[in-house]
């Protein structure tokens, strides 16, 4: 699938050491008027991040669709003022209770100071393709 923001924020798509993906978000290019890693640049790299871990997820548990994002929340703890990386730091249980599994999924956002800077809670949802 090919999201062209992904191109042009420069984002790198990656994965650790355990497999999950990780995105890094360059500081240059992505900047505000302060200098900092703006805010709509740190959203997007962490629902990224989120989209491919639940994408990962219903794969895993044979579930087919179109993963969406269905509610997001994010916390900015602090500016970002280097690169940046997003990665998974928790991931719920799939819930095949609805017509429509879902999925939450938390993303942390580091500088390359090792500090957490944001938080993403996003909810994610498969949609069966017909």
């Amino acid at each position: 699938m090919k999201i062209e923001a992904i191109e042009s924020m420069a984002l790198q798509e990656q994965h650790d050491e355990s497999g999950q993906p990780t995105v890094l978000v360059p500081l240059k290019g992505n900047t505000n008027d302060k200098g900092t890693l703006f805010a709509g640049a740190i959203f997007s790299t962490c629902i990224l991040c989120g989209y491919r871990a639940a994408e990962r997820a219903f794969a895993e548990a044979g579930i087919q669709g179109d993963v969406v994002a269905a509610r997001a929340d994010i916390k900015y703890r602090r500016p970002v003022k280097t690169d940046a990386v997003a990665a998974l730091h928790t991931i719920g249980l799939i819930d095949k209770s609805r017509a429509r599994p879902t999925l939450d999924v938390q993303i942390n956002l580091r500088d390359t100071n090792d500090h957490t800077c944001a938080i993403l809670t996003a909810h994610y949802a498969c949609v069966t393709v017909i």
